[in-house]
C-alpha cells in the first residue's frame, strides 16, 4: 500500500509582510544612536494597510536592539504588541560590520536578515515554516528543455553527416524526412 506525505506544503514567504535589515540600512537607520520610523505596507487586492513603529537603538559596547510597536489580532481580538528584537554584528572581509536580527522566538535565536510577520509576532522563516517560490520549483524541469535542445542538435549533426542524397524520384529520402522532423522539433520552442 502506498503512503502519502500528509504534511502541509510550506507557505511562500515571497509575498508576506516583512522587516529586512537591508531596508533598514538603506534608510540610514543602522547608524549609531537612536532612530524612530514607521513602516507601512498594504496588500495588492485589498485596501487595508498595516504599519509598525520601529525604535532603533545602536550604542557602542551595549545592547543593540530594535523595539517594535504594532497592533494586531490575537485569538480574534485586537491586541497591542511591543517587544525588542536583538541586533548582532559580524565583521565583513573588507572592513566594517553587517547587522543581523536575532530571531525573537525563544527556542530559535537564529541570526537572520529578514523577519516575517506571522499570526501574532515577527520571526524568521524557519519558525513560521516558510519557503521561497524558487525553492519549490523543480530544477530539473526548468533546465529540461535546454538538455533536450542539445540532444536534438547532436542527433541532427550525426544524421546530416550520414545523408548522401536528400531526394530520390522527386521525394525526400527516409533520412531526409527524419532530419526534417528533427529540425521541426528543434525549432518548435514550447516551454509549457
Amino acid at each position: 500500500m502506498a503512503t502519502y506525505d500528509t504534511q502541509p506544503t510550506k507557505k511562500e514567504a515571497d509575498g508576506l509582510s516583512k522587516i529586512s535589515i537591508c531596508y533598514l540600512n538603506q534608510q540610514g537607520l543602522l547608524t549609531q544612536g537612536f532612530h524612530s520610523t514607521t513602516l507601512s505596507w498594504g496588500r495588492k487586492h485589498s485596501k487595508t494597510t498595516s504599519s509598525i513603529r520601529l525604535h532603533v537603538a545602536l550604542w557602542r559596547d551595549e545592547h543593540q536592539s530594535i523595539a517594535l510597536q504594532y497592533s494586531g489580532k490575537y485569538q480574534g481580538k485586537k491586541k497591542d504588541f511591543e517587544y525588542d528584537i536583538e541586533l548582532v554584528t559580524t565583521a565583513c572581509n573588507y572592513g566594517g560590520a553587517r547587522y543581523w536580527f536575532v530571531c525573537p522566538v525563544t527556542q530559535c535565536k537564529r541570526r537572520v536578515g529578514v523577519l516575517y510577520i506571522g499570526k501574532e509576532t515577527f520571526a524568521c522563516r524557519h519558525c513560521h515554516n516558510l519557503t521561497y517560490k524558487s525553492r519549490k520549483e523543480d530544477r530539473h524541469h526548468s533546465m529540461r528543455w535546454i538538455v533536450e535542445q542539445y540532444q536534438l542538435s547532436k542527433k541532427i549533426d550525426g544524421l546530416e553527416s550520414q545523408i548522401k542524397r536528400q531526394f530520390y524520384a522527386g521525394r525526400p529520402t527516409k533520412k531526409q524526412r527524419r532530419l526534417n522532423e528533427l529540425y521541426s522539433r528543434l525549432f518548435d520552442v514550447s516551454l509549457v
